[in-house]
């Protein structure tokens, strides 16, 4: 990779003002972002660029990311993967989402 390059974090959330908000605090330290809504837009964007890192929620499209996580990290696993959700993830989960190949998890709370 050429030191001068940006390294570029996909954004996977259904949620546009998400995006947005994701999009603006990383940009501003200097990354490239690529927002995305689906998971199979992460693979394909995985596959045609250089990565270096995805937050995304923890359910995409009604569906647990975690699966889809783990087989990302087989093919990219020195792709740095943070979860960023606000879903409340009960303390039997974490096992699982660290086992996925999570790096770090964010659980967000709005009242």
């Amino acid at each position: 990779m050429n030191p001068m390059a940006k390294e570029t974090i996909l954004v996977l959330d259904e949620e546009s003002h998400v995006q947005w908000t994701l999009n603006t605090f990383i940009e501003k330290e200097k990354y490239n972002v690529i927002p995305i809504r689906t998971i199979k837009m992460a693979v394909q964007n995985f596959l045609e660029f250089e990565v270096s890192g995805l937050i995304t929620e923890y359910r995409i499209q009604r569906s647990c990311t975690l699966a889809a996580i783990g087989e990302l990290k087989k093919r990219f696993p020195e792709a740095y993967v943070m979860i960023l959700t606000h879903y409340d993830v009960e303390e039997n989960e974490y096992g699982k989402i660290m086992d996925a190949g999570i790096d770090d998890l964010f659980e967000t709370f709005i009242e």
